[in-house]
Formats: C-alpha cells, structure tokens, sequence
C-alpha cells in the first residue's frame, strides 16, 4: 500500500551509508514482540519479561530524539535495528531535521542482521464464518454455497471502506484507490462473471432518453458515426436474469472504443 510504499523509500535513504553501525551501546531495537514501556536497549525480551525491544517505530524515534539531546557531542551517532517480522501502520513514519544526524555521526535505521522485516498499511483479518445471508445465498449455485465465507469489516475495525466510484477512460487520475485484499500474499479479485475472459456486446441500441455521446465526427460505420450511443447495450447471456437491479452492480469493459476500457455502475438491467 501506499503508506507502506513511502515508509520503505525513507528507510532505504536512510541506511545508505549506515553500514559501518555495529550492535553497541548507541543501538536501540524495536520488535512486533516488544512493549513500548521497556528500555529499547535489548535485542529481544529478557526472561523476566520486564525489558527488551520498543514495539513501535514511533518509540524508538522519540528514543533516538532524546538520545541525541543527552549526547550532544557523540560521534558515533545511533542506529536503530527492526527485529524480523510485520509491522502494521496505520500512518506515515515521518522522519524530520531532529531525527537526522550527520555525516561523522548517521542516525541509521536498518533491519536486524539476518532478519526479515515487512511495512504493512494493512490489517490482518480474521473471524470469517459461512455465508448465512439468504438473499445472497439465492443467488449462488447451491453446489458451491458452502464453500462462500463472509466477515463484517466494521466490526473488526475497518470503518474507512472506500466506494467504488467510476473510472477509468474520461475519468480524473487522482481518484481515491479501494480497499485491497491480500491472501497468502496474492492480490484476490473482487467477485466477477466470467471469471476470466469478457462478455461480449452483440448489439448498440441506438435509442434511449439520453444520448450520451454523438459518436466521432470523423468516422461512420452503416451510416451511424463510430462510437454513439445511449448508454445502452446488448448482452447475450442468461446469466444476467439471475442479477437483482437493486444490487450493486458494475461492469469493466470497453464501452465505446476499443483501446479504452472504464469501470461502470449498472442503473438498470432489462432482462428480456
């Protein structure tokens, strides 16, 4: 994700020359196993659980901050070392002029040696059960219904759900990205018919209540100009009969020429 994105470019900036750092006395560590109320100081939890590693890069930033105001004069610098594992955001890591150090003295931000580690803007999901929603359940082949599980995002947290808005060919670049999900690290696809391959349009009718584009002035095809339409087109396919107009319902596909495709909201489905 994008916060994700932007918070491995600044570590990557930050650890250029960083590579001289050794695990002493000016490192501090941080953990997905460790507890903002420790020192910072240990590589990992001591057995009595009462120190270790900071759990949040935003601790160990103010432990580098007060580090340097203790230690005007140190010419080592510090380095802050990430144990292996996922650390989720929820905003950006800022980095500023106080966090910086300088050339003789780097304040450097690596991975511990050895060790993966993961920029998350996500959040883990977990508490799917079986689709139990009739209406749903009426619209799905009886033969797969059982293997169809469903989660309600608002009640694990995830109340900022993006809209899916129109896009695409006409559209301006700047519209908001919708939510993602991720399994076993590959990017699912949102639920579609077919699932590969495309629909194919048999036929433009050329009447409706609005015409939406008068077509190129340029081209015509059996008299009518290349691409006019009134929003409406024809689809040989009985599947469409099983689809509720009320439900939310959109349609990828390349609408009026065939090198720009868009993503459209369905108003109506007339199924005969």
């Amino acid at each position: 994700m994008r916060v994700a994105k932007l918070i491995f470019a600044l570590i990557m900036m930050i650890v250029v020359s960083c590579g001289r750092q050794s695990l002493d006395e000016n490192s501090f560590f941080v953990s997905p196993d460790g507890n903002d109320n420790w020192s910072g100081r240990l590589a990992q939890p001591n057995a009595e659980r009462s120190d270790g590693p900071f759990l949040t890069l935003e601790r160990a930033k103010a432990a580098v901050r007060e580090f340097k105001q203790k230690n005007p004069s140190a010419t080592e610098g510090a380095t802050v070392y990430l144990r292996g594992g996922t650390y989720q955001f929820s905003q950006s890591l800022v980095l500023e002029k106080e966090d910086s150090g300088s050339e003789k003295a780097p304040i450097c931000w690596k991975s511990y040696p050895g060790e993966k580690v993961i920029f998350s803007g996500g959040k883990e999901i977990t508490g799917f059960h079986k689709l139990t929603d009739e209406k749903a359940l009426s619209a799905i082949p009886q033969e797969v219904a059982d293997k169809i599980y469903e989660i309600d995002l608002k009640r694990i947290g995830i109340q900022h759900i993006a809209a899916r808005q129109p896009r695409g060919f006409g559209y301006a670049s700047d519209i908001p990205l919708e939510n993602e999900l991720f399994f076993n690290g590959q990017a699912m696809t949102v639920a579609r018919y077919p699932n590969s391959g495309w629909l194919k349009i048999t036929k433009v009718p050329q009447w409706g209540e609005k015409l939406i584009y008068p077509g190129s002035p340029y081209q015509k095809r059996d008299g009518i100009r290349t691409g006019r339409h009134y929003g409406r087109f024809e689809i040989s396919d009985p599947r469409i009969r099983q689809w509720d107009r009320d439900e939310d319902v959109w349609m990828h596909g390349y609408f009026t020429w065939d090198w720009a495709d868009a993503y459209q909201r369905v108003g109506k489905i007339d199924s005969e």
